[in-house]
C-alpha cells in the first residue's frame, strides 16, 4: 500500500465508489482473462452492478445491502415479474464478492482469490444466503 500512495494511485476506500472500484478492477485486473471470459463480468458489472451499487461508497457497503440486492432479484422472478433464477443471482454474487474482497482487503486481487478456498472467513460466498 506504501508504494500505490508514493505512486498516486492509492483509492481510499472512504472516498472511491463501487462503481469507480469495478471499472478499475475490469481495467487493471482481468487482462490476462481470456474475453470469453470476462465478458459476462463486463455484462454482470453494466446491467446489474453499477446501477444498484455504483454510488455507494467502498467503506459503506455491507452484507445487508447485497443481500437485499441478491434477494430482490429473485423475490422479482417468484412474484411473476422477469427475474431471475436462484442460480443466476449466486453468479452475480460471485463475480462482486471477487471484486469486493480484493477492495477491503487491499491485496492483489489475484493473490486474494487463491488463497479464498483454503481461508472461509466472514466473507464467503456461504454467508449471502440467496431465496429459493
Amino acid at each position: 500500500m506504501t508504494s500505490e500512495i508514493d505512486e498516486g494511485s492509492y483509492l481510499e476506500p472512504s472516498k472511491c465508489r463501487v462503481g469507480k472500484w469495478l471499472d478499475i478492477r475490469l481495467n487493471e485486473y482481468t487482462e490476462n482473462i481470456k474475453p470469453f471470459t470476462k465478458y459476462p463480468h463486463l455484462v454482470t458489472i453494466k446491467n446489474h452492478l453499477k446501477p444498484a451499487f455504483g454510488y455507494v461508497r467502498l467503506s459503506e457497503l455491507n452484507t445487508v445491502m447485497v443481500q437485499a440486492f441478491l434477494n430482490n432479484l429473485v423475490r422479482s422472478k417468484a412474484e411473476g415479474a422477469r427475474g431471475l433464477s436462484p442460480n443466476a443471482a449466486i453468479n452475480i454474487h460471485s463475480i462482486f464478492h471477487r471484486a469486493t474482497i480484493s477492495s477491503q482487503s487491499g491485496d492483489d486481487p489475484k493473490t486474494v482469490q487463491k488463497n479464498q478456498g483454503k481461508n472461509k472467513g466472514p466473507t464467503t460466498i456461504a454467508k449471502i444466503r440467496i431465496l429459493k
